[in-house]
């Protein structure tokens, strides 16, 4: 069973790569195979998804700037389980129409500022809006690079002037600034125990706020239990479209890729 889950926002700085990539880690790590499609297009070439990008990762990281590659590519992926992440960049309404209304959740995020929280209202009010786009998926709302501590809860309920009363359950848990989480979007970093376990905590996190079956969103052959503290030294997985029937050196699912 694919499901599919979209990042958006109008303004970029939000956190939401580092959100999209510490998600797809966490699903990776819990053996489910995940795509990670990224749309930023002030990224030119290969600085948006680096050679080998998904070299040490345990998803795939994929280019899905282009509407007419990432539309046939998530197709081509619906008859499989697993998790399709797209990375949604800010002012891409050719990307939003394509993506929100197949998505089975839709992730908005935020970082605590004032004018974060402003940009937050207005994206919500944009994607609760079924006249300016449809909406079939659940909403849910990413505090990223979040105080934490005593501060926590003020920082939420600042935020929770900002928004509907009946969003304010739609907050995942917060990711906290951690200087490794944030370099995830540019380069694979080693996963220590404590990013490992706050990436599969995110993703039983959305599993959990979603509804969904861990076990459906895994394949047949990766039902051994995950790992949970990964010294990454895989090979690059390849382009061509692979089985996923077994797994690396480093006890990684080998994911099929769509291209």
């Amino acid at each position: 069973m694919l499901k599919v889950i979209s990042f958006n926002k109008t303004k970029g700085g939000a956190g939401a790569s580092t959100s999209a990539h510490l998600l797809a880690n966490g699903f990776g790590l819990l053996d489910v195979d995940c795509w990670l499609f990224s749309t930023d297009q002030t990224r030119e070439g290969e600085s948006l998804v680096p050679p080998n990008a998904s070299e040490g990762r345990p998803y795939a990281w994929l280019d899905g700037r282009d509407p007419k590659v990432l539309g046939p590519a998530i197709r081509r992926l619906a008859s499989r389980p697993g998790v399709v992440i797209v990375d949604g960049a800010a002012n891409r309404a050719d990307i939003d129409s394509l993506i929100v209304p197949r998505a089975d959740l839709v992730i908005v995020p935020t970082m605590h500022s004032e004018g974060d929280f402003r940009q937050l209202k207005a994206d919500l009010s944009y994607l609760t809006n079924p006249a300016k786009i449809k909406r079939v998926g659940d909403l849910a709302i990413q505090r990223s690079a979040w105080p934490s501590g005593v501060t926590e809860d003020a920082a939420t309920a600042e935020l929770q002037a900002y928004i509907p009363a009946d969003l304010h359950g739609a907050l995942l848990p917060p990711i906290p600034f951690r200087s490794a989480a944030r370099r995830l979007d540019r380069e694979a970093v080693p996963i220590d125990y404590r990013l490992s376990k706050l990436c599969q905590e995110q993703a039983r996190a959305v599993i959990a706020f979603a509804r969904w079956n861990l076990l459906a969103l895994k394949s047949p052959s990766s039902a051994q239990p995950a790992k949970v503290d990964p010294k990454p030294k895989a090979k690059a997985k390849t382009s061509a479209l692979v089985q996923a029937d077994g797994r690396d050196e480093n006890g990684y699912m080998n994911i099929p890729l769509p291209m």
